[in-house]
């Protein structure tokens, strides 16, 4: 079953200013929403593979995802998870969905 909070618009949230910064081909709206498009689709699919760039800071080997659609869906699988840790979202439901409320009964 695929998470049926990846779509268009929950993607595309994902978005950073500093992605524009090193890509600014993305602002053209034809090429941002081709990488919203790729997204969606390995949101649904699945990662064939992720790809990362491995560098060196201070001493340590750090690994970066150079593929903006892939972040963008890391991004929002993040951001889902930890909803979900927080008891933001309760297990089994989806981050669109609303929750009922439940009656205070009391004096």
């Amino acid at each position: 079953m695929s998470d049926q909070t990846i779509h268009v618009r929950s993607i595309a949230r994902h978005f950073q200013p500093k992605d524009f910064i090193a890509d600014p081909l993305l602002l053209d709206e034809a090429v941002k929403n081709g990488v919203v498009d790729k997204a969606v689709a390995i949101g649904i699919e699945g990662f064939a593979a992720v790809s990362l760039l491995k560098s060196d800071l201070r001493g340590k080997e750090v690994y970066q995802v150079t593929d903006i659609a892939q972040l963008l869906v890391l991004r929002h699988i993040a951001k889902s998870n930890a909803l979900r840790a927080v008891g933001c979202i309760p297990a089994g439901m989806h981050h669109g969905q609303v929750i009922p409320q439940i009656a205070h009964v009391g004096p």
